[in-house]
């Protein structure tokens, strides 16, 4: 199962359509999938108690038991401010403290980095790469960047452009490949 994270609180955000478009294609090639979207992180999660392991919190509770169940990880994340969200560090963070070496040790990712503007997050993307690398985590190399993406929403907020499209799909094939290549190498 591949869980895909959406890395943004920020309500009609528009890396949301670029998840819709992932999992659509994820289904057509007899992938499952399962969205955990941080536009639902609850406000309740920042407070000075998020660091104790045993503190129990239903959304993280339910966001670390479908992350243990997923054997490959695609976080799809906007720029804020030359960097990834705060919603998505402080979400690993809480998580973190959950038995890191279980949760994030070994998990496949991928990265998929948005942008309003001509970078499509590039520095995003090697700032999460460093944090998951220090969790363990295996990160496939060549990130997506995906630039202007205002640009490449239709009318209805759908991730429609035709060479986006194409672009998102063969970088999700280059995954697949990459994560099975992977597993069959470790088993």
């Amino acid at each position: 199962m591949i869980a895909v994270i959406q890395g943004s609180n920020r309500r009609g955000n528009a890396t949301r359509p670029v998840v819709d478009a992932i999992t659509n294609y994820l289904s057509a090639q007899a992938e499952t999938s399962v969205v955990i979207d941080l536009e639902e992180l609850p406000g309740t999660v920042l407070h000075r108690d998020m660091y104790e392991s045993d503190r129990a919190d239903l959304y993280l509770d339910e966001a670390a038991k479908v992350l243990r169940q997923a054997d490959r990880w695609i976080f799809v994340f906007p720029e804020y401010n030359g960097s990834f969200p705060g919603a998505l560090k402080l979400f690993i963070d809480a998580l973190s403290v959950r038995d890191y070496k279980t949760l994030f040790g070994h998990k496949l990712t991928a990265l998929i980095g948005t942008a309003s503007g001509r970078a499509g997050n590039l520095r995003g993307i090697d700032h999460l790469t460093g944090v998951l690398h220090h969790l363990g985590s295996t990160v496939m190399p060549q990130a997506m960047p995906i630039s202007l993406i205002d640009g490449l929403l239709n009318e209805q907020k759908e991730f429609a452009d035709a060479e986006a499209l194409s672009t998102l799909h063969q970088y999700l094939d280059r995954y697949l490949s990459y994560s099975s290549a992977m597993t069959a190498s470790a088993g």
